[in-house]
Parts: C-alpha cells; sequence; structure tokens
C-alpha cells in the first residue's frame, strides 16, 4: 500500500512539472480558410487574444500561414506580447517584443495557389507571462505573409499599421497555439518535494 502510494504521488508531482505542453491554441492546424496580411511591408501587423489559465512559461509560438514565396527559410518573424485594455490592445508586456526571431517551417498545403505553412518561431529567451488575458502579433518583417484563419467561431483580432490605432475585426480564429510550461502553484511545488522526500526516504530504508 505504501509504495502504491508512493508512485501515485511521484506522479502527480511530475504531472504537474510537466513541459513542452500546449498552453494556448486558437483555430484548427491544416484547416486554412483565407488569410490576413501581417507584414512590415504593408505595413499591417494583425494581432489576436488569447488568454492562459495560469501562470505560463512560453517557449515556442506556433503559427499556420500563408507565404508569398515558395522559399519560406527566407522569411524572418516579429512577435509582440500586448497586454488588454477591456477588450482592446493595450501596451507592449515588458520586453516581449521579438524580432527576427528563428523558424522552422512545415508544409501544409496551399491556398489559391499560393503555399501555406505551419511555422514554429522559438523566442530568444522564454516568455514568462502571469494568468489572464492578452494580445499576441507576429508578421512578417521582410516577405509578405498571411496570418491564416479557420472556419467558425468568430474571433475578434484587430490590425494596425503603427502599434498606434487599430481597427477591430470579427473572423475566423486566427490559427496559432503557444507551447511551453505551467507554473506550478505552491500546493503543486509541495507535492513534488513530498514526492522526492518519500523517494529517498524508501531508498534509504
Amino acid at each position: 500500500m505504501f509504495q502504491k502510494s508512493l508512485v501515485l504521488v511521484a506522479s502527480l508531482a511530475a504531472a504537474s512539472l510537466s513541459h513542452g505542453a500546449v498552453l494556448f491554441e486558437s483555430g484548427t492546424f491544416g484547416a486554412t480558410k483565407s488569410s490576413w496580411v501581417s507584414s512590415t511591408l504593408g505595413p499591417q501587423f494583425i494581432a489576436t487574444r488569447f488568454t492562459l489559465t495560469g501562470d505560463s512559461n512560453i517557449d515556442s509560438i506556433k503559427v499556420e500561414g500563408v507565404f508569398a514565396s515558395t522559399n519560406p527559410e527566407q522569411y524572418r518573424f516579429n512577435v509582440s506580447i500586448l497586454s488588454d485594455n477591456n477588450g482592446t490592445v493595450g501596451s507592449l508586456v515588458g520586453s516581449n517584443q521579438f524580432s527576427n526571431m528563428p523558424v522552422s517551417n512545415l508544409y501544409t498545403g496551399s491556398q489559391l495557389d499560393n503555399p501555406v505553412y505551419e511555422s514554429t518561431l522559438t523566442p530568444t529567451t522564454t516568455i514568462s507571462l502571469e494568468a489572464g488575458t492578452y494580445w499576441l502579433s507576429v508578421a512578417s518583417n521582410n516577405k509578405v505573409w498571411g496570418w491564416s484563419y479557420s472556419g467558425e467561431p468568430d474571433v475578434r483580432f484587430a490590425s494596425t499599421p503603427n502599434f498606434d490605432s487599430y481597427r477591430y475585426y470579427d473572423d475566423g480564429p486566427l490559427i496559432f497555439s503557444l507551447n511551453g510550461s505551467s507554473v506550478p502553484e505552491p500546493s503543486a511545488l509541495a507535492l513534488g518535494g513530498l514526492g522526492l522526500g518519500l523517494l529517498m526516504f524508501r531508498k534509504r530504508r
């Protein structure tokens, strides 16, 4: 009985400290309906809302988009995390603004004869955010790129030429996911410590 309880506690502790999880996902990957141009060449920057249910560390952002070129390795992306101001775009959150973010691309199909890629963006430093609602902006900084959206339900997003004034739209959800790890609550940390303590106790016996 003691051994079974020990395994359960250790399993719960490991789950509470898990990494690489999907923290938020919007839209359906592989189901591009159309796209909104988000590029410094417009200039037009698209931002969309997301909500984190707990404190989180984001180590990658995956987006689906329509490329104007068949050479996706030439693309570079800018990413910004902005606050939410009662349903509108607020100010930049901390120093969470990245230029030329490293990217890897996976071809998923085409839309109006333009290639569609699933792009994984990796920030140079982990993005740490408290639980709450934010806005994510992703834009190509050297090529024309369209951020894909899928079908229903309609989701609010914003368009801006300069991160100063915004226009708001309701359309299919932009396709993206935030990936990383949840910051464990104090109770989860205590659980992890208990599991490790019990393991050490059992080894000493």
